[in-house]
C-alpha cells in the first residue's frame, strides 16, 4: 500500500494584485501544518509542489520542519489560474472593482470570486491565461495516474498543491463532473490535508479536507 497526501498552501493574498504569496496567516498555517507533520513522525518519501509561489513557500516550511530536502517543483500540481486574474474577470462580467476596492465587501468579493471558478468549471465561459476546464482537468490525472502506477509498495508522497488541483484528484476519485469543481473548491481550508491510498489494483480516498491540525485562530477558507 502506498499514500499520497495533497496539501493546500497556507493562506494567499486575496483580494491583492500581488496574490501568489502567504499572507502573514498562510506562513503560520504552513509552519503549523510542518510542526504536526513533525510530530507525527511523517517518513515521506517524495516531497513535490505546485511551482507558484504559495505552494513553494507552503512546502518549504514542512520540508524545514521534517529535516527534508526542498520539494521538487511539479507543473502538473499548478492552480488553473491566479486569484487577481479570477477577480479580475469577476470585475469585467460584474462592471464592479473587485480588487483592493474597500467600498466592496470580503463577503461579496468571495461571492463574486466563487461564481467566476464556478463558471469556468462549467465551462460556461472563458478566461485568458487560464486553460479550459477539461484541459487542466486531463492534465493533474495524468500525473496522478503516473504516480499511482508506480511499481512498489510503501510510496509516502507529500504533494503541496492548490485547491483546483485537489479538487479534481477528489473528482477522478469519485467520478464526479467537473462542473462540480466549483463547489468542491469551496470547502477545502487553507493548509487542510487530503489523503488517499493505492496498491496496484485500487485507488482509495482516506481522508478530505482535514484541518485539525490547526488551532482555531490558524483556521482559514481563503
Amino acid at each position: 500500500m502506498s499514500t499520497l497526501t495533497l496539501v493546500r498552501h497556507g493562506q494567499a493574498s486575496f483580494d491583492s494584485h500581488h496574490y501568489d504569496q502567504l499572507s502573514a496567516l498562510g506562513e503560520r498555517q504552513a509552519q503549523a501544518t510542518g510542526a504536526w507533520f513533525q510530530a507525527r513522525g511523517e517518513a515521506f518519501t517524495t516531497v513535490c509542489s505546485g511551482p507558484r509561489q504559495r505552494q513553494r513557500q507552503t512546502a518549504r516550511a514542512i520540508t524545514t520542519a521534517l529535516g527534508l530536502p526542498e520539494a521538487t517543483v511539479t507543473g502538473a500540481l499548478d492552480e488553473f489560474g491566479e486569484g487577481s486574474t479570477l477577480l479580475e474577470a469577476a470585475s469585467r462580467r460584474t462592471g464592479v472593482a473587485l480588487i483592493e476596492n474597500a467600498g466592496i465587501s470580503r463577503r461579496d468579493k468571495l461571492r463574486l470570486y466563487g461564481e467566476q471558478i464556478g463558471l469556468w468549471a462549467a465551462d460556461a465561459v472563458q478566461v485568458d491565461g487560464i486553460p479550459p476546464v477539461g484541459e487542466f482537468r486531463a492534465g493533474i490525472k495524468a500525473w496522478l495516474d503516473e504516480l499511482t502506477a508506480a511499481p512498489g509498495r510503501g510510496h509516502n508522497v507529500l504533494a503541496v498543491t492548490s485547491a483546483g488541483v485537489i479538487a479534481v484528484v477528489i473528482a477522478e476519485l469519485m467520478h464526479r463532473p467537473s462542473a462540480e469543481l466549483g463547489s468542491m473548491m469551496s470547502v477545502i481550508g487553507n493548509a487542510s490535508f487530503t489523503r488517499l491510498i493505492w496498491t496496484q489494483h485500487t485507488r482509495l480516498l482516506h481522508s478530505y479536507n482535514q484541518t485539525a491540525h490547526l488551532p482555531p485562530e490558524l483556521s482559514s477558507a481563503m
